[in-house]
């Protein structure tokens, strides 16, 4: 059982052959003591506020990762773990509630 999981809004510069900066995109990451993934396909200022957001950047995991972020979010909820959010630690209870439709 992993012990660990963050997800981290992150700026991703590509590199040239010389290891210049060749082009930059934006996204998540999201990872445990198993398993990663990341998203780049968003726009800067779209990932900057998720910088003080961060319901925001765990809705847009949750919206656009692939299987291994949905396993990684469906395993923390399963066994009430928390979560890490761009260097913030926040308990089960709180990050649940942030993908819970209100009524």
């Amino acid at each position: 059982m992993s012990n660990f999981v963050a997800i981290v809004a992150t700026k991703f510069t590509n590199l040239d052959e010389e290891g210049n900066s060749d082009s930059e995109s934006y996204g998540y990451r999201i990872f445990d003591d198993y398993a990663n993934e990341y998203g780049n396909i968003f726009e800067e200022e779209d990932v900057r506020a998720t910088l003080t957001d961060p319901a925001a950047l765990l809705r847009m995991v949750q919206e656009n990762g692939n299987d291994v972020a949905q396993a990684i979010i469906d395993h923390a909820m399963e066994f009430n773990m928390a979560i890490e959010i761009n260097g913030e630690e926040y308990d089960n209870d709180t990050w649940v509630a942030w993908l819970t439709p209100e009524d």
